[in-house]
């Protein structure tokens, strides 16, 4: 769940975060995220570190802040497959290009999750070496 990862960004221990065919405008269906924070505390305990401002920036639209210090010291990357009829990959590439984001457009996926990356090796090593690497 993309906004839920966006919403640690903040929490100074992350160094590198990676998205998977994440959410990128909550606006469109903030109406459905009313209890999302209730949702979070709830169901995942202590998972999710967040104050309440910043779920409402979520909320907002404001997903990421580049200018925030904290986030911008994160390195990104953004993996997005192109049969993905729910995420499509012009929002992710327009997002990415907006953002300064690195992005993985996968030719042959669909939705991705963490099965669709146990499943294709190359996407596995891609993700593995962005987190070994000192980049």
């Amino acid at each position: 769940f993309g906004g839920a990862i966006s919403l640690n960004l903040r929490n100074k221990n992350i160094k590198k975060a990676l998205y998977l065919s994440p959410v990128t405008d909550f606006l469109s269906i903030r109406e459905h995220l009313a209890t999302l924070g209730n949702f979070l505390k709830k169901m995942y305990p202590g998972a999710y570190r967040y104050r309440d401002t910043d779920l409402q920036a979520l909320l907002e639209g404001n997903i990421l802040k580049k200018d925030d210090q904290q986030v911008a010291k994160i390195k990104d990357i953004v993996a997005g497959g192109v049969l993905d009829d729910v995420i499509k990959i012009e929002e992710l590439e327009n997002f990415c290009q907006i953002n300064e984001l690195r992005l993985l457009k996968l030719k042959k996926l669909g939705h991705l999750n963490f099965t669709s990356v146990e499943e294709n090796a190359s996407l596995y090593r891609e993700i593995v070496n962005f987190f070994k690497s000192n980049v």
